[in-house]
C-alpha cells in the first residue's frame, strides 16, 4: 500500500479498502475528495486521550476544525491537499463521521433502534463491504455536536438486496424519529410550511392530499426514508426523486434530484448553500441535453457546447423534458468536468465515478439534510405542484382531441382528487405512460377509449358517474400497460393503496401522526381522496 493510501487510512478515510469504488487510483481519488469535503466543516474529530475504547469511534472526540479547507473538491494530489493530509495526521485529526454495523434491538416505533452486542464492522464506507441484512448500520457524527459532547450512535438503515446486488435502505419501522419540534413525517407543516385546513376545499388541501398519498408509496411518508440500493443510486423525498436514472445495463441518464436541487437554489439560496453546494454538488443540465438552447444564436456544434443551465424561470423549462418531468445532471467538484462519467455510455453499477454516491456517507448526508433542512422540504412541495401541473396541462393527442374533446387537456378530463393522485403516481413510476412528446400519454388514451368517453359529451358536463368510470379504468389499465408482470403488480398494489388512503393498518404500522384515521377532539381530520367530479381544486380555481 502506498504511503498516501496509508496516511488517508490513518486519518479515517479508508476507501482504499473498498473494491466497489474501482481500481486503486479511483479509490485514492475518492478518499482525497472525502478529505476535502470533511475538512470544510467547522467541526471534525480527533483522537481522544488514551484509555479503553470499545470501538474506533469510541476513541474519538469532537474538536473545532483548526485547518478549514477552502480549495476545490477535485480529488487531486495538489500541494494544498497533501499538506492538509499531513497536518491532519500530525495533529491526530480524523474523519468526523464513522459508520458501523451492529446487531440491533428496538422496532423504531415504540422503542428506538439501538446497537447492542459486539460491533460487526467499523469505519467502512460502501454497503457492499458489509452485505448483512441482519444488522443495523449506525453513524456517529462528531461534526453535528458541540466540542465536549459525545454524539449518540444514530441508526442509518440496513442493507437490502436488489437482484444480485444491493445497497442501503431505510425502512419506515427503522427510522429514528426526530423530536416533535422537527418531525420527519410528511405533514402540511413539514411539506408546505404551513397549516392547511382539511375541511375547506382549496388548492393547497387538494395538493397535499395527493402528495401525501403518493409519499406513502414512495418514501413511506417520511422525509428521511431513503433508498440507495438500485440503479437510481439515491432516491429521496415525497416522489423519491432520483440521483440518476438508468436500468441494469442501460446507460445512465439524468435524474430528478438534480432538478429539485436546482429549484432549491432559486427558492432558498441559503438552504442550497448548506446542502448540495456544501458537499460540492452543482446541479443543472448541459446544453447538449436541452431541447431549446437559451442563446440568441445557438452554436453550430451543439453537442460540443458546455453551457450549464440551472432553474432559471418559473417553470424551469431548461430542465423540463417532453415527459413532463424535470431532470438534471451534476457537476462534481470541478469547474468543467461534472461527474467524471459520460452519462450516455455508462453502466450505473460499474462506473467508479458514480459508485461513491452509493456510500453510507452520502446516504447519511442526504438523510441528515432531509431531517433538518426545512427549505429542502418546501422545495419538494413546489416541485410536486409543478409535476401535477405538468400532468394536468398535457394536451390530448391530436387524433383524439376532436369533437367534444377538441382542445382538451388531461386536467379537463380527470377532475377528482383520486383520479389526479392515480395519474401522478403513474407519472412518478413510469412518466411516459402519462405524458409523452409533450402530450397526454398512452394511459390517458387507453382510459378514454375503454370508457367510451366520446359518447359522454363535453368534459365540462361530466358528472360523478363518468368520473367513477375514469377511476375504475385507471386502476385497471395502468398496470396492464407495463411490460414486466412484476412491475404491473407493484403499480397495481400502490394504486390500490392510494385509493384506500388513509388506511388505519398502515397508520398504525408506520407510527403516523397525521390526524387522518383518528384525531383528537377539535383537531381537523384529513379524509381520503375524493372521487367526486371537480373535487381536485387547482390554483386559481374555487
Amino acid at each position: 500500500m502506498s504511503e498516501l493510501a496509508e496516511d488517508l487510512k490513518t486519518v479515517g478515510f479508508a476507501l482504499i479498502d473498498e473494491p466497489a469504488l474501482g481500481d486503486v487510483q479511483s479509490r485514492l481519488r475518492e478518499a482525497l475528495r472525502e478529505l476535502q469535503r470533511y475538512a470544510r466543516l467547522p467541526r471534525v474529530a480527533e483522537v481522544g486521550p488514551a484509555g479503553p475504547s470499545l470501538t474506533y469511534a469510541d476513541g474519538l472526540r469532537a474538536v473545532d476544525n483548526p485547518l478549514p479547507y477552502r480549495g476545490p473538491i477535485d480529488g487531486q494530489e495538489s500541494g494544498a491537499t497533501l499538506a492538509l493530509l499531513k497536518a491532519w495526521k500530525d495533529r491526530g485529526l480524523r474523519c468526523p463521521v464513522v459508520i458501523e454495523a451492529w446487531p440491533r434491538r428496538g422496532n423504531g416505533i415504540t422503542a428506538p433502534v439501538r446497537p447492542h452486542g459486539k460491533v460487526r464492522r467499523e469505519n467502512f464506507w460502501m454497503p457492499a463491504t458489509c452485505p448483512d441484512k441482519r444488522v443495523g448500520v449506525f453513524v456517529t457524527d462528531f461534526s453535528s455536536v458541540e466540542v465536549g459532547v459525545r454524539p449518540d450512535r444514530q441508526l442509518l438503515g440496513a442493507y437490502t438486496t436488489f437482484g444480485a446486488r444491493g445497497g442501503a435502505v431505510t425502512w419506515p419501522r427503522d427510522v429514528l424519529r426526530a423530536v416533535d419540534s422537527n418531525p420527519t413525517e410528511v405533514t402540511p407543516q413539514t411539506l408546505a410550511g404551513e397549516a392547511i385546513d382539511p375541511n375547506v376545499a382549496s388548492a393547497k388541501a387538494s395538493l397535499f392530499r395527493v402528495l401525501r398519498a403518493i409519499a406513502e408509496q414512495e418514501c413511506y411518508a417520511y422525509f428521511d426514508s431513503l433508498n440507495a440500493y438500485d440503479t437510481a443510486l439515491i432516491s429521496l423525498g415525497v416522489a423519491h426523486w432520483t440521483f440518476v436514472a438508468g436500468g441494469g445495463a442501460a446507460p445512465v441518464s439524468e435524474g430528478e434530484l438534480a432538478a429539485l436541487a436546482s429549484l432549491l437554489e432559486v427558492v432558498d439560496a441559503d438552504a442550497f448553500a448548506r446542502t448540495f453546494a456544501a458537499w460540492g454538488l452543482d446541479p443543472g443540465r448541459q446544453c447538449a441535453s436541452v431541447a431549446q438552447c437559451a442563446r440568441a444564436e445557438p452554436c453550430a456544434g451543439l453537442e460540443q457546447c458546455t453551457q450549464w443551465y440551472r432553474w432559471s424561470d418559473e417553470d424551469g423549462r431548461f430542465l423540463l423534458t417532453n415527459q413532463g418531468k424535470h431532470v438534471g445532471w451534476w457537476r462534481h467538484g470541478t469547474a468543467a468536468g461534472g461527474i467524471p462519467v459520460d452519462p450516455r455510455q455508462s453502466n450505473v453499477w460499474e462506473t467508479p465515478g458514480l459508485a461513491s454516491f452509493r456510500s453510507w456517507h452520502w446516504f447519511h448526508r442526504f438523510q441528515s439534510l432531509s431531517r433538518r433542512e426545512s427549505g429542502l422540504r418546501r422545495a419538494q412541495w413546489q416541485l410536486g405542484e409543478r409535476r401535477v401541473r405538468a400532468v394536468l396541462d398535457a394536451p390530448l393527442p391530436q387524433d383524439i382531441a376532436s369533437g367534444d374533446l377538441a382542445n382538451a387537456r388531461t386536467g379537463d378530463v380527470f377532475r377528482s382528487e383520486l383520479a389526479v393522485a392515480l395519474l401522478v403516481r403513474c407519472h412518478v413510476y413510469a412518466p411516459g405512460l402519462v405524458v409523452s412528446a409533450n402530450k397526454a400519454g398512452s394511459l390517458v388514451r387507453k382510459v378514454l377509449s375503454a370508457t367510451g368517453s366520446r359518447k359522454w359529451g363535453k368534459p365540462s358536463s361530466w358528472s360523478d358517474s363518468e368520473e367513477s368510470e375514469l377511476i375504475r379504468q385507471l386502476l385497471t389499465e395502468a398496470p396492464a400497460l407495463l411490460r414486466r408482470e412484476e412491475q404491473g403488480k407493484h403499480l397495481r398494489e400502490t394504486l390500490n393503496a392510494i385509493a384506500a388512503f388513509p388506511a388505519a393498518p398502515t397508520f398504525a404500522a408506520r407510527g403516523y401522526r397525521l390526524p387522518a384515521v383518528a384525531a383528537a377532539a377539535g383537531v381537523p381530520r384529513w379524509q381520503g381522496l375524493s372521487r367526486k367530479r371537480n373535487s381536485f381544486v387547482r390554483g386559481g380555481e374555487t
